[in-house]
């Protein structure tokens, strides 16, 4: 039996076949169960998390010197930068002296010197007078056994008179040269072994002994004071510790001895082992005074390397924040 619509069309009762599964409500279903499961294992993981371990921030404490110089003054330069490795006696800055200082001894030695310099072009412009005087006597000699004349002999004790001055002037000069010399040698003898006064001197600043320069303080031309750091320097064999805070419900749970894991932040990571177990408090300012909060007492633990190459790894960050965990 076939019915007509107003359309014209036509409606039957024969079966029109299975449907085509529409799947997008499964796969919502799918995603939604994955975002649950993902949130419950993430909040089991950090449960658990809590459960077996306990975190705390430490900082990587090197041992270290800081290098400074014994008087103030202003830096001539300095020699080593952050990360040099330095011997013992090797020069690490220089001081400017205080004030230039010009004692007595050095003054009269360059007059001295001005003086001596001065006798010996006098003594060089005789020498050459005398040497023009003696040239024309020699050919004198030779008229004079041709012809005697008056004229010529009055010329020629003129000569030697002045021959015998210039000859004296030579004499005295060479007398005065050699006292002067004298004189220069003794103020030098008293110049060379006359202690220096200290602000007239500068002051080389040298590495105590072989190590790390960490962190250079100070730049070039830059006044210091005296004892004012420099530079900072830890020794070949310094000591590396990490400093930690625990809350005080971990301190079953610290030992000395006890291992843990150590993560560094560029994401090194390494172990250590408990030195000490101390008790801290974090002191709080109020009003300009220094209040103690028991409410916040906290439990301080000292961590040390467990070998050599942990300790040379621990050396490059110091006085940086590290991840401290340990097991429960």
């Amino acid at each position: 039996m076939k019915l007509h619509n107003r359309n014209n069309s036509y409606l039957n009762a024969l079966p029109e076949g299975t449907p085509e599964p529409n799947v997008k409500p499964r796969i919502t279903r799918w995603v939604y169960f994955g975002i649950l499961l993902f949130i419950t294992g993430y909040i089991i993981f950090i449960a658990s998390t809590r459960l077996l371990f306990s975190e705390a921030i430490g900082l990587v404490d090197v041992d270290k010197t800081a290098i400074s110089a014994s008087r103030s003054g202003r830096i001539k330069f300095i020699q080593v930068s952050d990360g040099d490795t330095v011997n013992q006696g090797q020069l690490i800055a220089t001081i400017h002296a205080n004030r230039e200082c010009i004692d007595e001894p050095i003054k009269k030695t360059e007059q001295l010197n001005y003086e001596i310099e001065l006798n010996n072009s006098r003594l060089n412009i005789l020498r050459i007078r005398l040497n023009n005087i003696n040239k024309p006597e020699q050919k004198s000699i030779l008229r004079r056994a041709l012809e005697v004349s008056r004229d010529q002999q009055s010329n020629n004790e003129k000569l030697y008179r002045e021959k015998q001055k210039i000859r004296e002037e030579i004499a005295l000069l060479r007398k005065e040269i050699k006292l002067q010399e004298e004189k220069r040698q003794t103020l030098i003898f008293l110049e060379t072994n006359k202690t220096i006064p200290t602000e007239c001197q500068e002051e080389r600043v040298i590495a105590p002994f072989d190590g790390r320069v960490l962190t250079v303080l100070k730049r070039d031309q830059e006044y210091i004071k005296r004892g004012e750091p420099i530079v900072l320097l830890a020794d070949t064999q310094a000591k590396v510790s990490i400093i930690a805070q625990f809350g005080q419900a971990d301190y079953r749970i610290l030992s000395t001895g006890k291992i843990v894991d150590i993560t560094f932040p560029d994401g090194e990571k390494s172990q250590g082992f408990i030195q000490s177990v101390t008790s801290a408090n974090y002191a709080q300012f109020n009003g300009g005074n220094i209040a103690t909060e028991k409410k916040d007492r906290m439990v301080q633990v000292r961590l040390s390397s467990i070998d050599e190459k942990s300790r040379q790894l621990w050396k490059n960050y110091d006085h940086m924040n590290v991840n401290v965990r340990i097991t429960k």
